[in-house]
């Protein structure tokens, strides 16, 4: 029989594995809106979550979406960036 102890560290290091990967950040603007300090802010938030930026696509005209690629953790990042946010963030792994 398994201890408390075990089966605690098996559970909790299988739910971090299952987290850990690619998540995407998406934020959409109207034509003319300034990203500027939207952008910083998600970036100072990510790095708080230990999370790290693979890719930013800007908004252009043809795509007006600010998306960020990181590597991280989806639950640390989730819940940093929802401490800042206005909940016009979209969040998805």
């Amino acid at each position: 029989m398994k201890t408390f102890k075990e089966l605690r560290e098996k559970f909790s290091s299988s739910q971090i594995a299952q987290t850990e990967g690619t998540v995407y950040i998406q934020r959409e603007y109207e034509p003319g809106q300034n990203y500027d300090g939207d952008l910083k802010k998600l970036l100072i938030d990510i790095k708080k979550a230990g999370g790290k930026v693979k890719k930013i696509y800007k908004p252009s005209r043809r795509e007006p979406n600010l998306a960020i690629e990181v590597d991280g953790n989806l639950n640390k990042i989730k819940s940093q960036i929802k401490k800042d946010d206005d909940g016009l963030t979209d969040i998805e792994e």
